[in-house]
């Protein structure tokens, strides 16, 4: 029996077995272990629900729509799938112990907010497995751009797409059909936009950045997609450029040297788009203002 030093002493562990549970807690039906985690089999689980609910609300950004409040609606019967946040009204707020009648009119301002959403955002606030910001976008630009040819895909058809195998193709397509009633009652209520890449000087080029830059990583990977370029998180043979400023032996600077990626420092890449970019300032260090001159 294993043994450990607790206050100088010497203690005893003792071995319990975990018993892993094989009903949902929330709603009693039959859990699956898929080698990393449970996941409730029943897609109408209450609590599957809840989740969907705050993940919409996370990602759309409806501001100040916590998960107390969720939960206080939930209860009342106010909210018990997403397309309900759409029909709240200020009195089915501002009657909640807390909750003021200006608080319950902000909330219902930043729901109003929401009702014209980029397909993207739209796709990725799904909550579907498999689905996630880059993976809406991938989606996107492989189905014309329209969430409605999306939906016409098959899993061959996602499995076209460079990058996705059998499983995350079948995810997709499962979870789109799972959600079809969802997904009908919210395009019923909100205007979808699509936000296409501009065309520009980095038309059909693809950049990948690694290292310290001057700027934080997304102001350069915003810069490319206003001018018309790809942004790849990983390095492979059909990347135009690694955007490194100091080629250090990186793992991706070895792997583009490698496939034959041109390897380009930021500057280089400024100038591809002008060289004339309104960069922010960054703070001053301190130790650059003389305390006396």
């Amino acid at each position: 029996m294993p043994e450990i030093l607790c206050n100088g002493k010497q203690v005893s562990l003792i071995r319990v077995p975990i018993s892993i549970p094989s009903s949902c807690p929330s709603c009693g039906r039959l859990l699956f272990n898929d080698g990393v985690k449970l996941r409730c089999t029943n897609d109408d689980c209450p609590r599957k629900v809840f989740n969907r609910i705050l993940n919409w609300i996370k990602v759309t950004k409806i501001e100040g729509f916590g998960e107390s409040l969720v939960d206080e609606l939930d209860q009342l019967g106010k909210l018990k799938k997403i397309s309900d946040i759409y029909k709240l009204t200020i009195e089915d707020i501002s009657t909640i112990e807390g909750w003021g009648l200006k608080s319950a009119e902000k909330i219902i301002e930043n729901i109003n907010k929401t009702r014209t959403l980029p397909s993207a955002v739209f796709l990725t606030a799904l909550g579907i497995p498999g689905i996630s910001e880059k993976t809406s976008e991938e989606l996107l630009t492989a189905c014309e751009g329209d969430l409605k040819v999306i939906r016409t895909r098959t899993v061959n058809d996602i499995k076209m797409i460079k990058g996705y195998s059998d499983i995350s193709a079948n995810n997709i397509i499962t979870g789109l059909s799972q959600n079809a009633v969802t997904i009908d009652e919210l395009v019923a209520i909100i205007s979808l936009s699509t936000e296409k890449n501009a065309a520009g000087v980095l038309s059909n080029k693809s950049f990948c950045f690694t290292g310290a830059m001057t700027q934080p990583r997304p102001f350069y990977q915003n810069l490319v997609k206003k001018n018309g370029g790809k942004n790849s998180d990983t390095v492979t043979k059909d990347l135009t450029y690694l955007v490194c400023n100091e080629n250090k032996g990186s793992s991706k600077s070895i792997k583009a040297a490698k496939l034959g990626v041109p390897i380009i420092n930021e500057q280089d890449f400024l100038n591809m788009i002008g060289g004339d970019i309104n960069i922010p300032r960054q703070p001053q260090r301190l130790e650059n203002y003389p305390l006396f001159e």
